[in-house]
């Protein structure tokens, strides 16, 4: 228990007195039920303090969806999952950062894969309706020998028929295309090297018949430096 002074007279009083004994004068009692609000408030304002930028962005940008798009929570929902993991991504170092995909990021890959498979199979039936007209071109571009675009012309029907006969027909366009330009006088010695580097690599048995040449050629390109 404590003293304090009576805001009448001055007088000495007990401080859980409800008035004074020597003037009467009731003293002002604190209304605890105020502090509710003023601590709710208070609690409100730490929590703000308290969250993360990147959070409170997300949030923002939530609610900016609901409002544009309010039959679409799904979507926004999307879209704070994406500013959460790049908001995390953004305040750790280069060194700890693992991307870790979210519900977003799942369902556009879902949805690419999904339309993927669709164009594939569209284009499927484009090789498949066009595949004498293809034949033709290919035979009229590899007798003009126009190698490399024969190939070109019939790789993507090759690779989605999965077809072995065509892929050797690819092959084979490609195979003539490099020894024409690795044959070919006219040919710069760097460029003659790069096309060996490159059948040696793609066709490693076509490739061995250059290389000695190959040795020669780098030699030479060494020596014009």
């Amino acid at each position: 228990m404590g003293m304090i002074q009576c805001r009448e007279c001055g007088a000495a009083i007990s401080d859980t007195a409800r008035a004074c004994p020597k003037c009467g004068g009731k003293l002002p009692r604190t209304k605890w039920w105020l502090w509710i609000p003023l601590g709710l408030v208070g609690a409100f304002l730490l929590y703000g303090l308290s969250v993360p930028e990147h959070v409170s962005r997300a949030n923002e940008l939530r609610r900016t969806c609901e409002k544009m798009l309010p039959l679409q929570n799904a979507e926004c929902e999307r879209i704070y999952d994406k500013a959460i993991r790049e908001g995390k991504l953004a305040g750790q170092s280069p060194e700890s950062r693992a991307y870790v995909p979210t519900a977003y990021d799942i369902d556009e890959r879902r949805r690419k894969a999904e339309k993927e498979a669709a164009d594939n199979v569209a284009e499927t039936r484009v090789c498949q309706s066009k595949s004498a007209e293809m034949a033709a071109e290919f035979q009229r571009l590899m007798t003009a020998r126009e190698y490399w675009s024969a190939a070109l012309s019939i790789r993507r029907c090759a690779q989605l028929a999965n077809d072995p006969k065509l892929a050797a027909m690819v092959a084979d366009a490609e195979i003539r295309s490099y020894v024409k330009d690795i044959e070919d006088p006219k040919t710069l010695t760097a460029d003659r090297v790069r096309f060996i580097e490159a059948l040696s690599r793609e066709y490693p048995e076509r490739g061995k018949k250059y290389a000695s040449l190959l040795k020669k050629l780098s030699s030479t390109a060494k020596s014009d430096r």
